[in-house]
């Protein structure tokens, strides 16, 4: 209330303040940066989820044509983050990443059909991280970076359940090709621990996420009236961003 007996300037310098410190900001930029590159943008969308029974909001959900697959999309379900007084650190798996094709993917039956696309693509053959590290959280505070994740992680099992009911109720052929990804504003670090206990860290743009996480969802899909849903164990990638190079990682699509 004491703001708003000040003078007009003093106002808007307050509103432009606490805008700067939201992530408003950086959804808007991110917003306009995929719809010039012919991505089809819906941000802020509710939606309900199931295991909490509460509504929740997706920042950005993106959409565009796959190239070179007839009759497929890439679907990219955005959380933005800002972040800057303490660093996203993750540590970085040895294994390679050859098991593309069970991420992230509806309807499940396409599996074995784009083997050679897949050879191509980004996520194929990259070493991506397998945790993040929490103890840059302040007592009493979430963790910001497992909140993101858990975020990202719930909004694409509902896009994608949504998707393959759709698939069911109108017999559609379209496959859609599913990326969590999280636009952060800050500094991002992977780090490597070598065998003699040396902590090895690269700071980075853009980094791969491996998530192993319990989910409902759905295992066999016909076209007769049967869909089955059981709970497994399932494998994520999810694309960690800076806003920085955004545009160059918006290159993995065309």
């Amino acid at each position: 209330m004491l703001i708003m007996a000040g003078s007009t300037e003093r106002i808007e310098e307050y509103i432009k303040k606490e805008i700067r410190k939201s992530g408003f900001p950086l959804e808007i930029v991110s917003s306009i940066i995929l719809g010039k590159h012919g991505w089809f943008v819906i941000p802020h969308i509710l939606f309900y989820n199931e295991e909490t029974k509460e509504y929740n909001e997706l920042d950005i959900r993106a959409s565009k044509k796959t190239k070179g697959i007839e009759n497929a999309r890439d679907v990219l379900i955005i959380q933005c983050k800002k972040q800057t007084e303490k660093p996203w650190l993750f540590f970085q798996q040895n294994i390679a990443n050859q098991n593309v094709l069970s991420l992230n993917i509806t309807p499940l039956f396409v599996y074995g059909r784009f083997e050679k696309y897949f050879k191509k693509h980004y996520y194929f053959n990259k070493k991506p991280c397998s945790y993040h590290f929490p103890s840059f959280v302040s007592k009493g505070r979430p963790d910001v970076i497992l909140e993101a994740v858990g975020q990202v992680l719930d909004a694409l099992r509902f896009f994608a359940n949504q998707e393959l009911d759709y698939i069911q109720k109108c017999g559609s052929k379209r496959v859609s090709f599913f990326y969590p990804v999280i636009i952060l504003d800050g500094r991002l670090f992977s780090a490597r621990v070598e065998p003699d206990g040396d902590i090895k860290l690269d700071e980075t743009a853009y980094l791969q996420l491996k998530v192993t996480r319990a989910l409902e969802e759905i295992e066999k899909l016909s076209w007769s009236e049967t869909m089955e849903k059981v709970l497994f164990i399932k494998d994520v990638i999810i694309d960690i961003v800076r806003k920085e190079y955004l545009e160059e990682f918006l290159k993995n699509f065309s």
